[in-house]
């Protein structure tokens, strides 16, 4: 049974041939520079010394760096401690210049590079002017890689748990909106069916158990699903479960048109954002005029976003009449979801060319995405 090997020994394997690959490379660069400008000369060192001392030189780093990024998480030269850790730093350095340098001498030794009279402490006099700076210069550059890639990962982390509050305080909002919306949309439909009931007439009574009978289907709704996006399809279906009620209420009034492009059901918008739209125009439309009873609910694409546009042939809006300072409790909750939906989301209430008021939501289609309707 041939033995499986762990991801954790994977994962070391993997690291060291990363490690000895990224040290193989200027080791290969130096010793191919150095083979080809001494095949321009007669008179050249022996290309196995090239090798052994390239070698020393650079394949010395492969168990060593290891060692030296422990050492750069341990004692970091960014902080409260800088000094100290920094001359830390300079020991180590040091003490892998002396044990490099008597690396260099063995192997020199043992293939003829480095002569018979070369003693040990001439070889350090030696190399300290010009080894001493190369090998200070590559711990360095192990140390500030490291201290890169710390710094990167903890503004990634950082980045990471600030998009994840937002996205948790947009949630909060979302619900906090959410809840202020249903009891002001609970309130009104109630109140309507108390308003049939006061009535007196047979007709009315039957009408307002009617509305009752709906109105808990919208109930059932509203509690069943507390999420903050819904399909344009339900919404649309929720709209059109409130117009019911409402044509209980103007039987020979309320005429209902709807006018939505079947490809855009299946867009994720905020949930409930219609509902107050078509409320808004009966109760300040249809409700006002007694002529008046046409609402035109259309759902079309305008360039890259979505367009939903709820019309009616009321008396239309007061002079002077503003969303930002005028708005109820629906339509400034409405414009508040859209914000936290997506900040090129909008809402806008303007006299209706034909008549009456047009309130028109869009919002960007890249970031309404797309669901199951």
């Amino acid at each position: 049974m041939i033995p499986i090997m762990s991801e954790h020994r994977r994962g070391i394997l993997r690291d060291a041939a990363l490690l000895a690959a990224l040290w193989l490379i200027p080791m290969l660069v130096g010793v191919g520079g150095h083979m080809f400008s001494m095949s321009m000369e007669a008179d050249h060192m022996p290309y196995l010394h090239v090798w052994v001392h390239s070698a020393s030189i650079w394949l010395f780093w492969i168990p060593v760096t290891p060692l030296v990024l422990h050492l750069a998480r341990r004692f970091p030269v960014e902080g409260p401690h800088t000094a100290p850790n920094v001359a830390l730093h300079v020991l180590a350095a040091t003490l892998l210049f002396v044990v490099q340098v008597y690396v260099i001498y063995v192997a020199g030794k043992s293939v003829g590079h480095i002569g018979p009279n070369m003693t040990l402490a001439r070889w350090y006099q030696v190399e300290v002017t010009e080894q001493y700076l190369f090998t200070i210069a590559t711990y360095a550059s192990i140390v500030g890689i490291e201290m890169a890639l710390r710094l990167y990962r903890r503004q990634h982390e950082r980045d990471v748990r600030t998009s994840q509050l937002e996205a948790q305080l947009a949630q909060a909002r979302f619900h906090a909106l959410q809840s202020q919306l249903e009891p002001h949309f609970l309130f009104n439909a109630l109140n309507s069916a108390v308003t049939l009931v006061r009535s007196g007439t047979t007709a009315d009574r039957e009408a307002a158990v009617r509305l009752l009978v709906g109105f808990s289907d919208l109930l059932r709704t509203v509690l069943n699903d507390d999420s903050p996006t819904t399909t344009l399809a339900r919404e649309l279906e929720f709209a059109e479960r409130y117009l019911d009620i409402e044509r209980i209420r103007f039987p020979d009034r309320l005429r209902v048109t709807i006018d939505a492009d079947p490809a855009l059901m299946g867009v994720v918008v905020p949930r409930l954002f219609l509902q107050p739209l078509v409320e808004n125009a009966i109760r300040h439309g249809i409700a006002r005029d007694p002529k008046a009873g046409v609402v035109r609910i259309s759902v079309g694409r305008q360039g890259n976003s979505i367009r939903v546009e709820v019309e009616d042939d009321g008396p239309g809006l007061p002079a002077g009449w503003n969303l930002a300072a005028r708005a109820g409790v629906g339509l400034r909750n409405v414009l508040r979801r859209l914000e936290l939906f997506d900040a090129g989301a909008g809402m806008s209430l303007d006299p209706s060319p034909r008549g009456g008021t047009l309130a028109a939501v869009w919002t960007p289609l890249s970031t309404a995405g797309s669901g199951s309707a």
